[in-house]
């Protein structure tokens, strides 16, 4: 992939109309920050009160969570949580699943913030799975292009994206560890957009995105949180259709699948491979992309997008553990245009600290570097996958 300078010559009216598009990709963000924050605030359940004895107990938590992320920043955010057991016998349910109803709020030094909110019920033993969540989001990312169109990569563009989404999927257990249902999505975000050009003005979009579709789930793994053994796949589908009034028409396929083995008593091995991909018809609204350690989320962004990466799990002494990984992924606009697209990699190590042994749940800091020669510090509740 040529990284070029952006420059004058570059032809306005050409430019204006596919990065008025393309800038919108990454809006996407929006969703994935405030289901993090979310995640965060239901994860803190296990810190703080999972040694209980009492597995029935309804917990009430407010915590405050460290943000620390290359894509948005370094912030805090506060969250807050009711947790409950599922209904029926809960210790009989898989992993003794805790339902949760959790709120969040953030922000970080980057001038973004987000809040939101979130419930993820395990009902009737586990055979019926429901999750909703939304929030609003303000976010302030650089864009960088994608593999059909490298301009921006050296020289990114600021951009701010901001909305609200709402989020959510109804499951059933069909049969052993697997799991049918049906999701649903709407958006509506607004970005605006300063191209690192003189001539060029600063755009403003504004959008709303519905969809509907399938999500499957397969899930063998012996323990949420720190698996040791076991797999688990997800394949969500969705269809933005104009007659659920979706500005744009088109379909996303997201697929994920991680295997665990225990190699030794105090080490595991964790892998996951991901596609990711949109169809023919879709607007640069919702791209694809490459999601590893050791660049921002977005710097890598196309149509279709293919990625591995392994972690080695250590548990070193006591509660403390470490974690060596790496990870490689290609972003293009087409299968048959992947030979022209770069490869994205990164690879690092993080420290870990077990705050709940009957969970067996971990905090840790990730240092990370990768294909653009830049060190990234993430900080994370649970393991990667």
């Amino acid at each position: 992939m040529l990284k070029s300078s952006a420059a004058p010559c570059v032809l306005v009216a050409c430019l204006l109309m596919q990065f008025g598009g393309e800038a919108f990709a990454q809006t996407g963000q929006i969703q994935s920050q405030v289901e993090s924050r979310t995640s965060e605030a239901e994860a803190a359940d296990a810190i703080t009160s999972s040694d209980s004895p009492d597995k029935k107990e309804k917990k009430y938590l407010v915590v405050p969570v460290p943000i620390v992320d290359p894509t948005i920043g370094n912030g805090l955010a506060l969250a807050g949580l009711y947790t409950f057991a599922p209904d029926g016998d809960a210790e009989a349910a898989p992993m003794q699943r805790r339902s949760t109803i959790a709120v969040a709020a953030g922000y970080t030094n980057t001038d973004s913030w987000m809040v939101g909110g979130g419930l993820k019920l395990y009902l009737d033993d586990d055979r019926y799975r429901a999750k909703l969540g939304g929030g609003y989001g303000n976010l302030n990312l650089k864009w960088y292009g994608t593999s059909s169109d490298s301009i921006f990569f050296d020289n990114p563009a600021d951009f701010r994206t901001r909305g609200w989404l709402v989020d959510g999927n109804v499951e059933k257990r069909l049969a052993e560890n697997f799991y049918l249902g049906v999701s649903g999505r709407y958006l509506r975000p607004e970005a605006s957009a300063k191209i690192p050009i003189d001539v060029l003005p600063e755009l403003q979009l504004a959008f709303s995105l519905a969809a509907i579709g399938l999500i499957g789930e397969y899930d063998t793994r012996d323990n949420t949180w720190y698996p040791e053994s076991g797999a688990r796949g997800i394949v969500n589908f969705l269809s933005y259709l104009e007659a659920l009034s979706s500005d744009r028409e088109f379909a996303s396929l997201d697929a994920t699948f991680a295997y665990y083995a225990k190699l030794a008593d105090s080490l595991v091995l964790a892998g996951q491979a991901r596609v990711a991909t949109v169809g023919d018809n879709t607007p640069f609204f919702m791209l694809s992309t490459v999601n590893l350690r050791g660049f921002p989320t977005g710097q890598y962004m196309d149509r279709t997008v293919t990625q591995i990466q392994a972690e080695l799990r250590w548990e070193a002494w006591r509660r403390l553990g470490a974690v060596f990984f790496a990870g490689t992924g290609v972003a293009a606009e087409s299968l048959d245009k992947w030979g022209d697209a770069d490869r994205a990699y990164g690879y690092g190590a993080g420290l870990r600290y077990r705050v709940s042994e009957v969970d067996r749940m971990n905090v840790g800091l990730d240092v990370a570097t990768g294909s653009t020669n830049d060190f990234t510090v993430y900080f994370r509740i649970g393991e990667a996958f």
